[in-house]
């Protein structure tokens, strides 16, 4: 059969809110679906009318392939020969479960003596049923359907949650998010509302970045299955793919220097054959050149947006003017008048970080980016080795001068288009851990294809790294994440975690102005503020509901 089906985006985002509702546009609204394109609500805020968070939902579309027509995929929606779309969507929450995470270490797999985030010498089935948050997997096969991770509404699922928490505001996980399908059968996931506790009775909140027994998040992530049910019976499989359930964008509109498309990208091209003319061999190509407008530029333009979120990238500034932007894009470079501070393509590149050079103090070795690395502060973020070949290509003058101004969006989805969107708005480095997932992202044999997970049915096989499980992606991350937010506050990933910020005819401040401790980011994450382009085209914070003054007066009030 030439035909085939297949889910997009093969990898979805969704995000935490604490707005608690299902209603589009309401308490939630999409992830980006087409490249370039940021989300907005369409009242263009990202509270609701009580000022909770909204939630980011990702939504997912079948497409029929006709290889043998050679013709562009269709979407496939419910209506004519299709009589409905089954989806099953399992999401878990596998972080208290995991081993502790440490740096580097485990990449390869944990050695036997690795202690676990809890439960050391307990029984592994009594650690899956104590530390796991595994509501079962749900179906929908209607269109306009609802159906929640909500705990209990399982049917018959042994499902796992995690006992009575206390975090300051007696709120409990009790769901994971919930399924819902539209008119024409495509499927929306909503994750959970940002509630994260303990279990202990006693003691401490979070004291570490990352492991904090006893400690739950509402974070999740599992696989998507699709079964197009034709008039006729027939039932043809399409999928799988998957869905990550991450901590809020409080910078919407500004994207990493180093986002998870370039990495899954960089690693299609380098392990899986994705561009043969760019790299083949084990080598890549020499006479290969990138298109300065679709290659070159978007990374020169996120250096220039970082400093909307890092005062330390305000230098950046001076490649922000057009004149600037068609010199560097101009084959031979030269120099103009008014430009003579602008260094060349080849000054550029020459302060790049090379890939292999990342054990280096980001703060002290005058390299780019100026951000610190898998490995703690002692280790530094390079670019991904295809973009760091595209930049020495243009360097080098390779490249195809074809800039015309900026690139225009597109107006159409399509299913390249949303496998890029969602995965250019996260952060593909530094994993330690990271935002939406950690390195487990650049393993690959947890891939079947490029940018689509090997999906193991198996929901108890997490120590087999050929492939993933319900929770497998997020498991690694920091537990609860809220505490990754407060003391990652330097050089890590301020395009989603902003580092100082400014509002409207004010000076840089810090983001997390008012929040000391990771109790209090568990607490007030939702009332921080977004940064958003104004008209002027500056990013600048917005929508902040937490006073800078004392933490202590906000809490002593009860807010």
């Amino acid at each position: 059969m030439s035909k085939r089906y297949s889910i997009h985006p093969a990898i979805g985002i969704a995000r935490l809110g604490s707005s608690d509702g299902l209603v589009p546009d309401i308490n939630f609204f999409y992830e980006p679906e087409i490249p370039g394109v940021t989300p907005v609500p369409l009242d263009g805020s990202y509270r609701d009318a009580a000022g909770f968070l909204r939630r980011q939902a990702a939504r997912f579309r079948v497409y029929e392939h006709d290889d043998a027509a050679g013709t562009a995929p269709n979407e496939v929606t419910v209506g004519g020969d299709v009589a409905s779309i089954r989806w099953t969507v399992h999401l878990a929450n596998k972080k208290a479960f995991w081993f502790e995470f440490d740096g580097l270490k485990g990449e390869s797999g944990y050695g036997t003596h690795h202690p676990f985030r809890n439960g050391n010498g307990l029984p592994l089935d009594e650690r899956r049923r104590r530390f796991i948050i595994d509501p079962g997997p749900r179906t929908v096969d209607a269109p306009n359907q609802v159906k929640e991770f909500r705990k209990g509404s399982s049917q018959g699922y042994p499902e796992t949650w995690p006992g009575p928490l206390t975090n300051g505001q007696a709120l409990q996980i009790e769901t994971l998010g919930a399924l819902l399908t539209d008119a024409e059968g495509r499927l929306t996931v909503v994750g959970g509302l940002g509630r994260s506790g303990t279990t202990a009775q006693v003691g401490p909140g979070p004291t570490d970045f990352a492991n904090n027994p006893n400690w739950f998040d509402d974070t999740s992530d599992g696989p998507i299955t699709a079964t197009v049910v034709l008039s006729n019976g027939t039932e043809i499989e399409a999928g799988p793919a998957w869905v990550i359930v991450g901590p809020p964008d409080f910078a919407p509109g500004i994207e990493n220097i180093v986002s998870l498309y370039d990495l899954l990208y960089d690693l299609g091209v380098r392990k899986f054959g994705l561009e043969p003319h760019l790299f083949a061999n084990g080598d890549f190509a020499g006479d290969y050149r990138p298109s300065f407008t679709a290659e070159i530029y978007p990374i020169l333009r996120r250096a220039i947006e970082f400093a909307g979120v890092n005062s330390s990238a305000a230098r950046h500034r001076g490649f922000a003017s057009p004149a600037a932007i068609a010199a560097l894009a101009a084959k031979p470079f030269v120099a103009q008048p008014g430009l003579l501070l602008l260094p060349s393509p080849a000054d550029v590149f020459q302060r790049l970080r090379p890939p292999e050079s990342w054990r280096s103090d980001p703060t002290k070795d005058g390299l780019m980016p100026r951000l610190f690395g898998d490995g703690g502060t002692r280790t530094a973020l390079t670019l991904t080795r295809t973009q760091f070949h595209i930049l020495r290509q243009w360097s080098l003058g390779r490249f195809v001068a074809d800039w015309d101004g900026p690139p225009v969006t597109a107006d159409t989805v399509t299913p390249e288009g949303l496998d890029r969107a969602a995965l250019e708005a996260c952060v593909g480095g530094a994993f330690f851990p990271g935002i939406e997932a950690s390195w487990i992202m650049r393993r690959p044999n947890i891939y079947a294809r490029p940018f689509n997970f090997r999906f193991k049915p198996k929901v108890d096989d997490e120590f087999d790294l050929d492939g993933l499980t319900p929770g497998s992606v997020t498991m690694r991350s920091a537990l609860p994440w809220q505490a990754d937010f407060l003391q990652c506050d330097a050089a890590w990933w301020p395009a989603q975690r902003p580092n100082q910020v400014r509002a409207a005819q004010h000076p840089a401040e810090d983001w997390k102005e008012g929040i000391t401790s990771e109790v209090e980011m568990v607490r007030f994450w939702d009332k921080l503020g977004i940064v958003r382009r104004d008209d002027t085209g500056a990013f600048v914070e917005t929508q902040r509901l937490l006073p800078r003054a004392d933490i202590s007066r906000v809490a002593e009030a009860g807010q």
